[in-house]
């Protein structure tokens, strides 16, 4: 099958690599399912047709969590499930919530191994979600947001750097696009020249991939971002130098409109 970023995945290999950045260790759960290898697996493969990579891998993550914690129960029982969340503290409380979503699709999809009486005890449950965006919000000085002063720093030493050539250019610019967008790694890294955008002399911005779009393509929605003339000129710079390195593989010029597919950041 297609992961929902267009690459390849065996069902049945070892590892499924569902992006550039995402791979599924998915034959780490294979000695704890107890013949329900099988539909596990039908659920994953769900998830990383139709989600997000690194949403997949969330939920491969609460189904290896679950089996490691429950490990010589019955998986999938009444009993091991009540103990499952009994053993959660208020933090991970969460961890049921993401995999009784799962079951629940699991027996939508109308694969065994889910019995009626465990649908009818995940109904009746009311679960925590995850704590989200608390050290934004209490501005936490460990784990919160840079402050302006201290992103300046971070921008100054990365020109510094790059000036000095000891950063390369695609590590300036990916260093510069982060600390300037706030865009997540998976957006910049789904970047491809042809989003890079200027149809008005100093006007410049980025078509980002929307992220979080749940059961949607990939790169089917897209939010412009303006950016300022020195990213500008940083980026093509890197646009250039991946046209560069790409015709020199082909031993020929490849057409503009195979350079415009090319990924920004290979």
């Amino acid at each position: 099958f297609y992961s929902r970023e267009g690459y390849v995945v065996h069902f049945s290999s070892e590892r499924w690599k569902l992006s550039k950045d995402v791979t599924i260790p998915i034959s780490s759960l294979t000695p704890y399912l107890q013949g329900n290898d099988y539909s596990v697996r039908r659920v994953l493969e769900f998830y990383s047709r139709t989600a997000a990579p690194w949403h997949a891998r969330n939920i491969f993550g609460r189904f290896l969590h679950y089996c490691e914690q429950m490990q010589g129960s019955e998986l999938f029982s009444v009993a091991s499930l009540i103990s499952y969340r009994s053993s959660l503290s208020k933090k991970t409380e969460w961890y049921m919530g993401v995999l009784r979503g799962a079951i629940r699709q699991w027996s939508r999809l109308g694969y065994p191994g889910i019995s009626d009486e465990v649908l009818t005890l995940l109904n009746k449950w009311v679960i925590k979600g995850n704590e989200k965006g608390f050290a934004v919000q209490s501005m936490c000085p460990d784990d919160g947001p840079l402050t302006d002063i201290e992103l300046q720093g971070v921008i100054a030493a990365v020109v510094d750097a790059f000036t000095e050539q000891r950063l390369s250019l695609e590590d300036t610019c990916l260093s510069i696009i982060l600390a300037m967008t706030g865009r997540r790694p998976g957006q910049i890294a789904a970047l491809k020249i042809k989003d890079l955008h200027s149809k008005v002399p100093g006007a410049y911005w980025v078509n980002f991939p929307r992220a979080k779009q749940r059961n949607t393509p990939w790169r089917s929605a897209f939010n412009r971002f303006a950016i300022v003339e020195d990213l500008w000129l940083l980026l093509q710079q890197q646009a250039e130098a991946v046209k560069t390195a790409f015709s020199e593989q082909a031993g020929v010029p490849l057409p503009m409109k195979m350079q415009e597919e090319m990924p920004l950041f290979p």
